[in-house]
């Protein structure tokens, strides 16, 4: 039900994609779809809701607190192949 959630979530900041993020946002989905850690499937969501909704500063604020080690884990599993033009958004923040 969480997944189902989550996906529909999704859909709906799909609508305003840019075509990088729509490249990026089938994989994630995927990955996100396997990912076991609760914190982290509830930190992507939030972050790229927010980065759609151009709320950098909350991203920012998110990243801020989130655990080092989990953030280290997201940058490494998902800031992989389509999605890495977004890596530096994140490593910039």
């Amino acid at each position: 039900m969480r997944l189902i959630i989550v996906a529909a979530s999704l859909l709906v900041v799909a609508l305003a994609m840019t075509p990088e993020e729509e490249a990026c946002a089938a994989p994630l989905m995927k990955q996100l779809a396997a990912e076991k850690d609760v914190e982290v499937k509830k930190f992507v969501t939030k972050c790229f809701k927010m980065m759609n909704a151009g709320k950098k500063e909350e991203v920012k604020a998110l990243v801020k607190k989130f655990d080092h080690d989990k953030l280290v884990k997201f940058m490494d599993d998902y800031m992989q192949g389509p999605c890495e033009i977004f890596r530096s958004e994140f490593e910039n923040l």
